[in-house]
């Protein structure tokens, strides 16, 4: 059994990897902002606590208190459509509040940090299947502001000892998702109330849809850490059109919109990296993931 500290926690990605945890024997430390919805992970395995991870001292006494063996860092704005209109807000969370994680493991003796990192804004326009090493060009202030918050992963790494791995997430969806974060639960919903779903663009834009399931399963292999810092890219490696999204999930017709800033037009990922060294590969196919949720 290991104590593992989760920000974010009460978010899509943290709720399935709180409880997978806590199936598997661990002792979760559940952390979030939002009191009512943490409070209410609490069960077989699990503990709660409110805080900001963008308030140093919350950060600094959740650490301190709780001693975790590891931490699995998940809080963030995961809207680019918000970075765009609110980019100090988006940098200010997805920043400041990694640096806040990063500066208190380290002065604490919690050497494995696992951060949730983006698999497309990151890297920016592409046609290509994207490896680790691609330089990065970030279209939207989302994209720049993980990529900046790797940098400070990397330092940490490098200057202060933390063993520290970047998570780059492609397109994620599943059980319990926003629809305000997600296109699939967006257009979910459209579909369930007999609604046109929308595509900006002329829906030839490529995604790479990973089921949550996978991604639960790629962040507690991550956790077993790795000296340094090193960047995974945790998808499928299969792109999907939107326009053949939409007919896969049965949409009863397409309003198409034009294009929206920081949109990419292609971005797949390649997870050779995750396959060798973390022993991790995608199992869910989006057709398989989409009947799941039907």
């Amino acid at each position: 059994m290991r104590r593992i500290l989760v920000t974010g926690a009460a978010g899509f990605i943290g709720r399935h990897t709180c409880r997978e945890l806590a199936s598997a024997g661990h002792q979760v430390t559940a952390v979030d902002v939002d009191g009512p919805r943490v409070m209410n992970m609490e069960g077989a395995g699990i503990t709660s606590d409110i805080a900001d991870v963008t308030e140093d001292g919350d950060v600094d006494d959740f650490v301190r208190v709780h001693l975790p063996d590891a931490i699995l860092h998940l809080a963030a704005n995961a809207s680019v459509p918000r970075s765009m209109s609110e980019a100090s807000a988006d940098a200010h969370l997805n920043i400041v509040g990694t640096v806040n994680v990063l500066e208190a493991a380290a002065k604490y003796g919690v050497r494995n940090v696992v951060c949730a990192s983006s698999g497309g804004a990151v890297y920016g326009a592409a046609d290509h299947p994207l490896t680790e090493d691609e330089p990065q060009r970030p279209a939207c202030p989302y994209g720049a502001g993980k990529a900046a918050a790797e940098q400070y992963m990397r330092y940490f790494a490098e200057h202060r000892g933390l063993c520290v791995t970047a998570l780059r997430y492609s397109n994620v969806y599943g059980p319990g998702q926003n629809p305000d974060n997600g296109v699939v639960a967006a257009w979910r919903r459209l579909i369930v109330e007999g609604r046109n779903v929308t595509i900006y663009g002329d829906g030839t834009a490529v995604r790479d849809f990973v089921h949550v399931s996978d991604v639960v399963a790629a962040n507690i292999k991550a956790l077993t850490g790795s000296d340094g810092f090193m960047p995974f890219n945790i998808g499928t490696g299969v792109g999907t059109s939107l326009n053949e999204l939409a007919r896969l999930m049965g949409a009863p017709g397409i309003t198409y919109e034009p294009p929206r800033a920081g949109d990419l037009q292609w971005n797949v990922l390649n997870c050779a990296r995750a396959r060798r060294l973390l022993g991790w590969t995608a199992r869910v196919s989006l057709k398989d993931g989409l009947e799941s949720l039907r």
